[in-house]
């Protein structure tokens, strides 16, 4: 996660590219911009481009409400960034607990549990040392495996702890979620309600675009030729997220990237992204990595379960598979 810093156009232009594979991107044009006086501001945090986009009756007024939303992005970054040896996280994994925990940070170690035994075990925040062997151009022991049990991570009021020595969590794949769901909180507080909070592959509406009408959201094709975007769809107030094994790989032929199976200790083999509509980001953001863990099957049968929750898989031949409530391309 990287500092908060302000981008150019030519330095927004130059990192587009890179950034856009993330998963999901927010189609506003400048000519719509103009007219519907959207005003929209582009930062670097978490390593990704984020975006936010909200209808407002002047640039003045819209800007403070940016400014202090980004500023609560950035806090929340520090606190759920494993690499920052003074954050929370980073107490947790070198001491194997944390008392005192912050709010947030309970909030998204109960939902992180939540969706673990959700899908039984496909998501799980302990991966963290199987990831550090794959970064460190190795595969992991059966040591750092048997480290990986997300019931061995513990709530204790407002106490988290960890179960047996060595075990260390990684919020990298529900944290991002519910930072996009803060943003989308303080410029409500700001008094902004027609907005877009986009963060990579996590993207977060409020309200309504253009006339009133749905916004319209593309999710990127995870192998795209000519075209960048799979699909466009018209998405009501809510979050879309999508994972995939192109975002950050290990190995050049993309069988090896920074999705684990826990339970097997390797980058599952089907899929090569998933898109999850959910009533929240950070809800979206945990379910497309678990999706991608669970293949397309189990994955939309689970989806089924869940009122408020649709989902789209892209195998690694581009079949995709959609639960049935899913959108069609608007």
């Amino acid at each position: 996660m990287q500092e908060d810093n302000k981008l150019s156009r030519r330095q927004f232009l130059k990192i587009l590219a890179v950034a856009g594979g993330a998963g999901v991107v927010a189609k506003l044009g400048f000519d719509a911009i103009s007219r519907l006086e959207k005003v929209s501001e582009t930062r670097l945090l978490m390593g990704t481009i984020v975006n936010l986009t909200v209808i407002a009756p002047s640039q003045t007024q819209a800007q403070t409400a940016l400014d202090g939303t980004f500023a609560e992005m950035q806090r929340l970054i520090a606190t759920f960034d494993h690499r920052q040896v003074d954050s929370p996280v980073a107490v947790l994994n070198s001491t194997g607990k944390l008392i005192d925990a912050s709010a947030e940070m309970l909030a998204v170690t109960a939902e992180a549990l939540h969706v673990a035994e959700m899908t039984q075990g496909a998501f799980d925040i302990t991966v963290k040392p199987l990831l550090d062997a794959y970064q460190a151009g190795r595969a992991p022991t059966q040591k750092e495996m048997d480290r990986v049990d997300y019931r061995g991570v513990l709530i204790k009021g407002k106490t988290i702890e960890v179960a047996q020595p060595g075990m260390e969590i990684t919020f990298d794949g529900i944290a991002k979620g519910y930072i996009v769901d803060q943003g989308v909180a303080v410029l409500a507080e700001h008094g902004f309600h027609d907005v877009i909070v986009e963060a990579g592959g996590d993207l977060r509406v409020a309200g309504a675009g253009e006339n009133g009408d749905a916004w319209r959201i593309g999710i990127n094709d995870p192998r795209p030729t000519q075209e960048q975007m799979l699909e466009t769809i018209a998405m009501a107030p809510g979050a879309v997220a999508t994972s995939g094994d192109y975002i950050h790989v290990f190995t050049t032929d993309k069988s090896l990237h920074h999705i684990i199976d826990p339970h097997l200790g390797a980058s599952p083999p089907e899929l090569a992204s998933v898109s999850v509509i959910a009533c929240s980001a950070m809800l979206a953001d945990a379910l497309s990595t678990a999706l991608m863990v669970m293949g397309p099957e189990a994955g939309i049968e689970l989806v089924e379960t869940l009122p408020t929750v649709e989902a789209m898989t892209v195998s690694k031949e581009k079949h995709t598979t959609r639960s049935s409530g899913f959108p069609t391309s608007a």
